[in-house]
């Protein structure tokens, strides 16, 4: 993955404005100097990054501010941490810390400004997965809007990954769980680092109902993991749901195996077909958007094979380990369906806004 270019986007984003020198170095008061409310990160380990300072004897890396307000005051855009702990020392009698180094920002796009605390933030600490989800989140919404007044030609969310080291598939659950987990205690665990992406990933594809039992057990046990959630998954599904499939799509014990759909044996030849499925609503003329619905048509091709063998290791063979086995496979598929299918509804989006 190529390296982002934040001061790229920067200049190719303000190009149409007066040119100015994007930074000024001043030595400002501390109190001058507020917090970003656009700022969600952690503020934790401030006594140890004071401790750090106080070793050093001054601030060794110059935070980022705005330029100043009406009433003289200038808000942060990088800096917080390093902010509050010279507030601390100065509280604790360190006075040489009352004054800090800091470069002022010219740039006078808010949205420009935002990306730059974000950036700055996703280099320069570690994140919380949630932290990381929200990040993605806000990214590609100031992202949106700088495209769609024109100030933006690559794709975003290529953009997004490349701006905050991750990848295209990573972004989509980043989307799904922020969209789709709902449970209010897996949220906050997601916040607290008591579950990961993959499994709030797995149970933001939950109901609501599968998502309490997975709180639940979490509140009772102190952890789940993903199988906790396939097994909830696994004992929702309706019971006489699974048997109508089993009489109106498995063949009896006597019939031979079907034999697999020209669909299943040959996905490549027939993912023109595929890709108009009515599941996948998307409809586009554009190369890549093509070869997004390809690869989704293939997946499509691929889950099916994996259930129908499943039915009939059932029908056949009476083997359930088998049939667990070809229907944990065509679950992983289907999980890999719902993450190009965002990437499709991100390409749509994006021609939208062209």
């Amino acid at each position: 993955m190529a390296g982002f270019n934040m001061m790229a986007l920067m200049n190719t984003a303000s190009q149409s404005e007066a040119a100015k020198h994007p930074y000024e170095l001043k030595t400002l008061p501390i109190d001058v100097i507020i917090p970003n409310p656009a700022n969600h990160y952690s503020m934790a380990g401030i006594d140890e990054l004071a401790d750090s300072i106080l070793i050093a004897g001054r601030v060794l890396q110059n935070i980022v501010v705005k330029a100043a307000d009406a009433d003289g005051r200038y808000m942060i855009i990088s800096g917080h941490r390093r902010h509050l702990a010279c507030q601390k020392l100065v509280a604790d009698g360190h006075a040489e810390f009352a004054n800090i180094a800091a470069l002022i920002e010219n740039e006078a796009d808010e949205n420009m400004r935002e990306l730059m605390l974000i950036y700055t933030n996703s280099t320069a600490r570690e994140l919380t997965d949630a932290e990381k989800m929200r990040q993605a989140q806000r990214t590609t919404d100031i992202l949106k809007q700088i495209k769609a007044d024109g100030k933006l030609d690559a794709p975003i969310r290529e953009t997004v990954a490349r701006m905050l080291n991750t990848t295209s598939g990573q972004l989509a659950r980043y989307a799904a769980i922020a969209n789709n987990l709902t449970n209010p205690d897996l949220k906050e665990a997601f916040e607290q680092e008591k579950i990961g992406v993959s499994v709030a990933y797995e149970s933001s594809r939950l109901s609501e109902d599968e998502q309490t039992k997975i709180a639940d057990r979490l509140h009772t046990e102190g952890a789940v993991t993903i199988r906790d959630v396939e097994e909830v998954k696994e004992r929702e599904t309706p019971k006489q749901e699974r048997t109508t499939q089993s009489t109106t799509e498995t063949p009896s014990i006597a019939q031979p195996p079907p034999e697999e759909s020209e669909t299943a044996k040959y996905p490549r030849e027939n993912a023109a077909a595929q890709e108009q499925d009515a599941d996948f609503p998307y409809t586009t003329k554009s190369p890549e958007a093509y070869a997004v619905m390809a690869v989704y048509g293939e997946l499509k091709a691929l889950r099916e094979s994996y259930q129908g063998a499943a039915q009939r290791a059932i029908a056949v063979a009476d083997n359930t380990r088998g049939a667990a086995n070809f229907t944990a496979a065509a679950e992983y598929v289907e999980t890999l369906m719902e993450i190009v299918a965002q990437e499709m509804a991100d390409i749509e989006a994006e021609e939208g806004a062209t």
